[in-house]
């Protein structure tokens, strides 16, 4: 790591294998990289977010290129497996992105991208094993 990185993150980071923390990058603590994902350059990540596997999260809207738009993925964020994060995008706090999902687009608060569209609350997520109790935010499942 060079002087110019800023690379911020718990030491006890949980991470998975095959995953790529670029320069600049900063990771909120008890945040979970799964295996095989990608932060590129000025990516911050907030407090316990869950990044699943095969995240690729990219900074650079016209590659190559020397113009970066970093990606900001606000506290309790998850994003499911094989999604793709645009250049410059802002997922909002307690959101929810479905698997294979391309992001190119600001999440508010609370919302819930399912095949790359925003479909409305994550609270309207259900639990597969009860379907009167709401899967998100899923921080309420937790005392």
């Amino acid at each position: 790591m060079d002087r110019k990185d800023k690379r911020k993150y718990h030491p006890e980071l949980r991470k998975g294998a095959r995953c790529e923390i670029q320069e600049n990058v900063t990771i909120g603590n008890s945040t979970k990289l799964n295996s095989n994902v990608l932060l590129s350059g000025g990516t911050d990540v907030g407090f316990s977010c869950w990044i699943f596997p095969n995240v690729v999260v990219t900074n650079d809207p016209n590659p190559p290129s020397y113009i970066r738009k970093p990606v900001t993925i606000m506290d309790y964020a998850v994003i499911s497996v094989g999604c793709l994060i645009m250049p410059g995008v802002c997922i909002g706090e307690h959101t929810f992105i479905g698997p294979g999902s391309t992001v190119n687009m600001h999440v508010p608060k609370g919302l819930c991208v399912l095949d790359s569209k925003i479909r409305g609350s994550a609270a309207k997520l259900r639990m597969s094993d009860d379907f009167n109790t709401s899967a998100y935010p899923w921080t309420n499942r937790y005392p």
